[in-house]
């Protein structure tokens, strides 16, 4: 079974990537900047009719954190088209949040490492605490 993601997404990170060819490269503290160990990829995603399908094999936890993506993309999307910087974000960061809590219950749940399930959990609380906080704001400032 492939999991389908829309060709947009791999199109917007390429785009992302060629402006970070312009930027200065990241120290060694930057987030940004991933260690060869996640550069590694067990298969690719392959083109079929425009959608970019994750290559079987990965088991359920691989499933999961496609399923998160997927779900997460198109309100991402959506919201970028908001002409309002500051309500775009905001809108934005929660379907953003959201598929980061399900891809840490995902590694809760099929994880071995008691150390990185302890980190997802703290991700769970803290990006569900943001997700509260992002939908006051638009309650409070988007109807501008």
């Amino acid at each position: 079974m492939h999991r389908t993601i829309p060709l947009s997404l791999p199109l917007i990170l390429c785009a992302g990537l060629a402006l970070a060819q312009d930027a200065p490269a990241p120290s060694a503290g930057d987030a940004a900047a991933l260690p060869a160990a996640c550069q590694t990829s067990g298969g690719g995603m392959m083109d079929h009719g425009g959608m970019m399908q994750m290559p079987h094999g990965g088991g359920a936890a691989s499933a999961g954190y496609g399923a998160a993506m997927q779900k997460m993309q198109g309100p991402m999307m959506m919201a970028m088209a908001i002409e309002d910087p500051d309500l775009a974000f905001a809108c934005g960061m929660i379907p953003h949040h959201q598929g980061a809590i399900e891809m840490a219950r995902t590694v809760q749940q099929h994880g071995k490492d008691e150390t990185i399930k302890a980190m997802a959990q703290k991700m769970i609380d803290d990006q569900t605490r943001e997700i509260r906080e992002l939908t006051d704001w638009i309650w409070e400032h988007g109807q501008r």
